[in-house]
């Protein structure tokens, strides 16, 4: 929320929204600012004005090319393949990571063509969240499915990296790297 002080009425105004419009630093509240900048950047770009920090490198085939970052805990991607699979997990692959370079506007960026003609990765910070999205200009960028199965699923690869310890909520256990 906001408050301000209007003088002409001596009172107090309160702005309140649903979603923080704010965020701790130091001992001060600031305005959030999504803006993705050049400046102040573990990676290439950031946005460093927010709840939770976020790094974006500029080339697509490094590795961890994204790092989400919140109270001292952290986890980056690294994009992999784009396939299409069956419920029963047989995959057909579309193709790998391209070698391209991110794009920025605003608060959002891009990976243009990272897997083929018309098929760009995007990311888009937004107060509360980074959004993650596989933009498919056209549906005729993307291969005929040669899977004989009717329930075929678009499946997008990353690799996962963090600071801390997973658990898998289901099995109530610290999750094995080298298991499902």
């Amino acid at each position: 929320s906001n408050k301000y002080y209007n003088p002409t009425e001596n009172n107090y105004i309160i702005e309140i929204h649903p979603s923080p419009i704010n965020y701790k630093k130091g001992n001060e509240f600031k305005s959030i600012n999504t803006t993705i900048v050049e400046s102040g950047c573990e990676f290439d770009y950031c946005v460093r004005e927010g709840i939770y920090y976020v790094d974006f490198k500029k080339s697509s085939t490094e590795n961890n090319i994204v790092k989400f970052a919140y109270e001292g805990s952290s986890i980056s991607y690294t994009p992999r393949d784009l396939s299409y699979i069956t419920k029963n997990g047989n995959g057909v692959l579309i193709s790998s990571t391209k070698n391209v370079q991110s794009q920025i506007s605003n608060n959002l960026l891009s990976y243009p063509n990272i897997y083929g003609n018309g098929l760009d990765l995007k990311y888009e910070y937004q107060k509360t969240f980074l959004k993650e999205g596989l933009i498919i200009k056209d549906k005729s960028s993307l291969p005929l499915i040669t899977l004989e199965k009717k329930e075929v699923f678009l499946n997008l690869e990353f690799e996962l990296n963090t600071n801390e310890d997973l658990f898998d909520s289901k099995k109530e256990l610290k999750w094995n790297k080298n298991s499902d």
